[in-house]
């Protein structure tokens, strides 16, 4: 009886030292998630963070991952959730089985909470220090000096004007398939070796403060069930890698998507900071399919807009769309092509039918809890950076 009592005293003595530190591992993780948000620190400090700081903590990460030539944020995602759900199980059962009198079961289920926070812990320190810090710096527009100041009717049409022909002498100079589609001029690596490069030069000469770190995208081999989830890139910040969909290499959209990855590993976390560097970068590349997917993507960020603003003034609406045109439009039914088989595979999987929309409620929620307040929303830029952009350094007014 002894022997037993002594034995219950051990039990409940462990028992308490899971409970302090849990209690323990709790608060460190609250205040890790809550401090950059609620005590805003100075963009001062913040920039000299992402600056100074950042490029070589983010150095780790990104050696660690160079290692591997396969995605390490896939393999956790498939072997963690495996592993997660079997952990579980065993949990589930070593607590049935144990002697409830003794506390052994309590034992148990504080050890588990002990593994939860330690994850916990690990993650919300490392994604602080990798990613979400950047979240408070100086935005890619007060780095340029841009503050909206072009908003003439006249300023935004020249720069559509100025947009439309970069776009077409681009993919002039670029190669088709049997179907008049274009392609990328290089494979996968190639493309990433020559974005760090051009993001470099872009870094340097308009001083964005970047990190100089050489970025390694990984190629995820699940791409195209990836696709369901509407999602064609992420910055995994726990290892410091950047993670391309590579199902669809299409010139309109894969350059930036791997661009903007790169962004983000280097430093800056807001998305339409990642993609205004990332479209503005892509003009001054020599490479036309980069070139091509710059100009376009900053034609149909202003065509809308610079048409809204034409009906406002009783004005008519931009016309240049010449027949050089067709073979963009070519680009763009290739490019909704995809999406829609993807769409239709969606629907005939029931179990996937609403995974699109809960990727997009979970990326939502993801980016309002760093501050971001309009969400998902933040990936649109604003035509006025890009009509700043033009008029400032372009024609330098």
């Amino acid at each position: 009886m002894d022997k037993l009592w002594n034995y219950r005293k051990k039990i409940l003595k462990r028992g308490r030292k899971y409970i302090a530190v849990n209690i323990l591992e709790a608060i460190l993780v609250l205040v890790i998630l809550i401090i950059p948000r609620v005590f805003v620190l100075p963009k001062n400090v913040v920039n000299f963070y992402s600056e100074n700081i950042f490029p070589k903590i983010a150095l780790l990460g990104n050696s660690f991952s160079d290692i591997f030539v396969f995605s390490l944020t896939e393999v956790l995602v498939i072997c963690g959730s495996v592993s997660a759900i079997i952990y579980v199980i065993y949990v589930i059962v070593q607590i049935i089985k144990a002697e409830k009198r003794i506390g052994i079961r309590r034992l148990i289920f504080r050890r588990f909470i002990t593994v939860v926070l330690t994850i916990a812990l690990f993650a919300s320190a490392t994604g602080t220090l990798m990613h979400k810090l950047n979240y408070y710096r100086s935005t890619a527009a007060s780095r340029l000096d841009i503050k909206g100041e072009y908003s003439d009717y006249y300023d935004f049409l020249e720069t559509l004007e100025w947009a439309y022909k970069g776009m077409i002498y681009a993919r002039m100079q670029l190669g088709e398939d049997y179907n008049g589609v274009s392609h990328m001029i290089t494979d996968f690596d190639t493309t990433v070796s020559d974005l760090n490069d051009l993001l470099d030069y872009f870094n340097y000469t308009y001083d964005m403060g970047m990190s100089t770190n050489f970025i390694k995208c990984k190629p995820v081999m699940c791409s195209h069930y990836w696709s369901y989830t509407n999602i064609v890139g992420m910055y995994f910040s726990i290892f410091g890698e950047a993670n391309i969909n590579t199902d669809n290499m299409n010139t309109l959209e894969f350059p930036l998507t791997v661009a903007h990855e790169i962004i983000h590993a280097k430093g800056y976390a807001r998305e339409y900071d990642a993609n205004s560097i990332g479209v503005l970068a892509l003009i001054f590349s020599e490479r036309a399919d980069f070139r091509y997917c710059g100009y376009y993507k900053i034609f149909s960020n202003l065509y809308s807009e610079t048409c809204r603003y034409a009906d406002s003034l009783g004005l008519d609406e931009p016309d240049m769309i010449t027949s050089d045109y067709a073979a963009v439009v070519r680009d763009i039914e290739a490019q909704e092509a995809y999406w829609k088989q993807i769409d239709e595979e969606i629907e005939n999987t029931f179990l996937l039918s609403d995974i699109d929309d809960i990727s997009e409620s979970i990326n939502n929620l993801y980016l309002k809890s760093n501050g971001q307040k309009e969400g998902t929303a933040t990936y649109n830029v604003s035509p006025n950076i890009y009509v700043d952009f033009y008029r400032k350094y372009v024609i330098g007014e």
